[in-house]
């Protein structure tokens, strides 16, 4: 059987200092920078394929600039996203309640309320400096609907699991992740 190929943009945000470029790194090359080599980043898109049920998903992930205070989601970055990870740092409250206005920001400039997403707790390995419990972060992917992941890409925990769940939030009303129907012992494509 041959092998659909399916490409997909996948547009990470948050705080600047969260770890958003660290989980893109990981997640393509297998490795983070190192924390002294730390520079903030403008935009960056790396590539990388996902194969989820025999369809192999080739993915641009977007790792745009850290947000501050004084910044909001643009329209450039949203232009043909097919979904979204927003990702929080467990040390720092701040990084947290800035996504709440990203996310805002987000569904205003898109107009739509339905829009595929997962929320990240990244750096988990800085546990004993936690600032943000799992609960709060568990409350706020229930009160978005989305799916809820706490990773660390310094220890590479759970890393393939956000991009992952992000394909299959993008995917979940397309059926092109369902395993084919079976009928009478015959298999409907």
């Amino acid at each position: 059987m041959a092998e659909t190929s399916v490409r997909r943009k996948l547009v990470m945000v948050g705080f600047r200092g969260v770890g958003k470029s660290s989980l893109a790194m990981q997640f393509v090359d297998g490795k983070t920078p190192n924390e002294s080599d730390y520079t903030p980043t403008i935009e960056q898109t790396f590539q990388k394929n996902i194969t989820l049920n025999n369809i192999r998903f080739k993915c641009d992930l977007v790792d745009t600039a850290g947000m501050d205070e004084y910044s909001s989601f643009t329209r450039q970055a949203s232009v043909g996203a097919h979904g979204y990870m927003f990702v929080y740092a467990i040390t720092s409250k701040a990084s947290f309640e800035k996504l709440k206005q990203v996310h805002e920001n987000l569904l205003n400039l898109i107009g739509n309320d339905n829009v595929p997403m997962v929320l990240v707790a990244q750096k988990g390995d800085l546990n004993e400096h936690r600032e943000v419990s799992e609960e709060d972060g568990r409350a706020l992917a229930m009160r978005w609907s989305c799916p809820f992941i706490q990773a660390s890409a310094k220890l590479n925990r759970n890393v393939d699991d956000c991009y992952k769940a992000l394909i299959q939030q993008i995917e979940k009303d397309s059926q092109l992740l369902e395993p084919p129907k079976k009928e009478s012992g015959c298999t409907i494509l």
